[in-house]
């Protein structure tokens, strides 16, 4: 959604584009508000057969819940807005051989995707100078990871 003629939409809109997890909150009705109290709401969709009546979508999410349809956009002070245009669906792609591979040609394309090596001097020479590995190198730091959760 690239600009929304509401001024609330819009202000959560910008809120969420820069990140700004606490001002998206408060504009939510703040962080302890009942979703029913939230003004800014999911719009969803089932698909229906108009002819049978039959769902198109599968009536019921993974765990076996009803399912509350398709997310499609936002709703708020009785409008809705498009925010999903495009429809995607997963396939796995079509191998031209239907040959079955071995466990020996999986092994060797497993080493050959995992192949890992030591980068060089020159390629560490050449990263920019704002890259964490660089910054470390220079000031001789490593910092281990979530050593404040400690």
């Amino acid at each position: 959604m690239a600009h929304a003629d509401d001024e609330l939409v819009e202000s959560a809109r910008i809120a969420a584009d820069k990140g700004d997890w606490a001002e998206f909150i408060e504009i939510m009705s703040g962080p302890c508000a009942k979703r029913t109290d939230q003004p800014i709401k999911t719009a969803k969709w089932l698909e229906v057969d108009e002819e049978t009546g039959e769902y198109l979508d599968c009536p019921v999410n993974q765990y076996g819940e009803p399912s509350k349809g398709k997310l499609f956009g936002l709703f708020a002070q009785g409008r809705y807005w498009l925010t999903r245009v495009f429809r995607w669906e997963v396939k796995r792609p079509k191998k031209e051989n239907s040959s079955v591979t071995t466990g020996v040609e999986w092994l060797n394309n497993l080493a050959r995707l995992t192949n890992v090596r030591e980068a060089t001097e020159a390629e560490i020479a050449a990263l920019p100078d704002d890259t964490a590995y660089t910054w470390e190198k220079r000031n001789a730091e490593i910092c281990l990871p979530l050593e404040f959760c400690q």
